[in-house]
């Protein structure tokens, strides 16, 4: 992995940790949680008592469907405050940890080990969704049968119920970060990959919530989900001393996940095509109960990237971003480019697991 510094510190500190992307939050006992909360109290004169959060935005979709990118993008918006990926190794103090950063001048950028063309900075937004499985009551990402034998509505219930305990978790951690990005506050993001049966319970949480779906044509988000697996698999035996019972099985979390991984095997796209029909099966019966729900194709942003963007601000209720606002337009020019090429196929097998849904979305089945 190449791996670019700006200075000879951030080569020194952070060498080591950078080396190790897809790591979830530091595990740390509670005390050393506390005990760093007040040290950011302290240091950094955190006060979110006043700190609103305005109409959070979540981002929900499968994996590898152009979520990243799509987050990018919107983080990059001058209104929009986000979890970096330094925050996110330590979100008991992420005000402390930005603070550190920015004093010492410390960053390094590299491409996302899966080795998808995705730059990931160690200021750019992070991929959280190995925050959110604890925040949905799920142990960890080696257990697969954590819905198993529910229906939806339990499922639901379930995430709810867990959510619902983590509220005040949740609630200090998304205002420490729009804290932290300064006054006039700005819109809280975040990407929800973990489960989309959590949406009803966020929205319960944040009635004023947006939810944007990326949809992508499964044939491509099945195979990058082998990828992806496969990736992670070399990403741990690199990193043997990250202990593990297993690597992480980083597909949403539906009840009947371990039928499919039982029946195909995680390395086999029907599993994923199996999850991706769930997911967007269950979207479209709810989304018309969510009162701010919008969806765009990942090959409607590729191939029309300014009409879909506007339409998607627009939606969001953010301002168009002004022409010399580099950081956004820099991401917008490089839609699309990509330095790696993948060889994918099966798609019969796919269609067969997703055609209806495919049809009800636009793609050929």
């Amino acid at each position: 992995m190449k791996i670019s510094y700006p200075n000879l510190q951030s080569r020194i500190l952070l060498q080591g940790q950078f080396r190790r992307q897809g790591i979830g939050p530091l595990p740390l006992p509670d005390w050393i949680s506390r005990r760093l909360e007040r040290i950011e109290r302290w240091i950094c004169g955190v006060d979110i008592r006043d700190v609103p959060i305005d109409r959070p935005i979540f981002l929900i979709g499968m994996p590898r469907s152009g979520t990243s990118m799509t987050q990018d993008l919107l983080c990059s918006h001058p209104d929009v405050a986000f979890i970096s990926n330094a925050m996110f190794r330590l979100p008991s103090a992420p005000v402390l940890v930005d603070t550190v950063l920015r004093s010492l001048n410390l960053n390094a950028e590299a491409e996302r080990f899966i080795g998808d063309s995705v730059p990931v900075r160690v200021d750019s937004p992070a991929d959280v969704t190995l925050m959110w499985g604890p925040l949905f009551g799920f142990r960890d990402w080696q257990h697969l049968s954590l819905l198993e034998g529910l229906d939806y509505r339990a499922s639901e219930a379930q995430i709810a119920s867990s959510l619902d305990s983590n509220r005040d978790r949740l609630d200090k951690l998304f205002r420490k970060v729009v804290w932290n990005s300064g006054q006039p506050y700005r819109r809280f993001f975040t990407k929800q990959l973990a489960s989309a049966l959590g949406v009803k319970a966020m929205l319960q949480q944040f009635p004023d919530a947006r939810f944007l779906h990326v949809i992508r044509n499964p044939e491509q988000v099945a195979n990058s989900s082998v990828k992806l697996h496969r990736r992670n698999i070399l990403r741990r035996k690199r990193w043997w001393h990250v202990r593990a019972p297993s690597p992480e099985v980083l597909i949403p979390r539906w009840p009947r996940l371990p039928e499919y991984v039982e029946r195909y095997g995680v390395e086999d796209p029907r599993a994923s095509a199996s999850i991706w029909r769930d997911h967007i099966d269950y979207l479209d019966e709810i989304k018309h109960a969510l009162p701010h729900y919008h969806e765009f194709r990942y090959e409607d942003l590729l191939a029309d990237p300014r009409t879909v963007l506007g339409e998607i601000l627009e939606f969001l209720e953010l301002d168009p971003v002004p022409a010399e606002h580099a950081a956004y337009w820099d991401l917008f020019h490089r839609i699309g480019v990509t330095h790696h090429r993948n060889a994918y196929g099966r798609f019969d097998e796919i269609r067969a697991i997703c055609g209806e849904a495919m049809r009800r979305h636009g793609y050929e089945a």
